[in-house]
């Protein structure tokens, strides 16, 4: 199934609506799910991802945390657990086994400096899932849902595709659709580029039968609701090349999740005061 909107914030409804209609009931770990296979939901305008032209609560702070973790390449589970109350269900011996930053981090630089060589180029592409961590360990509580991201300049616009194994529509795509949207801007803006379209691929893509009652009480706001920060702004400095500018990125993101910002000082743009009060309340400095 195939989904074109021109954004997430109104249009992350009706694909929810369309997954429980035309999904066909699986039960994963004896949980009754209702499930399509290799749904593609293509977002023109990757700043507007966040679902808040509709009265669901989306928990801002976790996008935040999960943004700033992506880009800056770390996994704080201990920050984690403390936004909310369910990540700990999700631990083992502490740390989450498929926490994205780390995995993606050592892999970030060669995505640049491939995307800056050769601007055709179809060889710039991150790997979440590991064989060697994730084929071979059994019973584990974390499991990557995510598999590669491939980024790709067309147009002069810079394109995202992320392919995930497995997404729950209703808790999942918000978060995982702002955390790597904000990357692809990351990306876009260290070189110089505006981006293009986000191209978001499900194996399976889900919602379980338990939040049908929570979906039943969504509703559209019929007014227009205040749009995301844009990570792009969020540079505080530039380097003379593209890998310069996106290890600041990652350093800026790095620095507001371990110490916050300084909402006193006029130094920071509006994306980082963004981020620095959804982290606010949960930095332990």
């Amino acid at each position: 199934m195939l989904w074109r909107v021109p954004d997430l914030n109104r249009g992350w409804l009706t694909v929810v609506d369309d997954v429980r209609e035309f999904g066909e009931p699986v039960a994963p770990r004896d949980q009754p799910t209702r499930e399509v296979l290799g749904a593609t939901i293509v977002v023109e305008d990757p700043t507007n991802v966040l679902p808040l032209g509709v009265t669901r609560n989306a928990h801002l702070p976790i996008a935040a945390a999960e943004a700033l973790q992506l880009i800056g390449g770390v996994s704080h589970p201990e920050l984690m657990c403390r936004i909310a109350s369910k990540f700990p269900n999700f631990m083992d011996g502490g740390v989450f086994h498929g926490a994205y930053g780390p995995r993606v981090r050592p892999q970030l630089a060669s995505v640049v400096r491939r995307l800056s060589a050769d601007k055709d180029t179809r060889q710039a592409l991150l790997t979440i899932w590991d064989p060697a961590l994730d084929a071979h360990t059994d019973g584990l509580k974390d499991y990557p849902c995510t598999i590669l991201m491939h980024f790709m300049i067309r147009k002069d616009r810079l394109v995202l595709h992320t392919t995930m194994r497995s997404n729950d529509v209703y808790w999942g795509l918000t978060y995982d659709a702002f955390q790597f949207t904000q990357l692809q801007l990351t990306v876009a803006n260290a070189l110089g580029l505006e981006a293009g379209p986000y191209y978001h691929h499900a194996n399976s893509l889900h919602i379980y039968e338990r939040d049908f009652e929570a979906h039943d009480s969504i509703l559209p706001i019929m007014i227009d609701p205040p749009r995301q920060p844009l990570w792009l702004k969020g540079l505080k400095g530039y380097g003379p090349t593209p890998l310069d500018k996106f290890e600041m990125a990652a350093l800026t993101a790095r620095s507001i999740l371990a110490h916050g910002v300084d909402m006193e000082t006029d130094h920071c743009t509006d994306t980082e005061y963004w981020y620095g009060a959804m982290m606010a309340k949960y930095i332990d400095d």
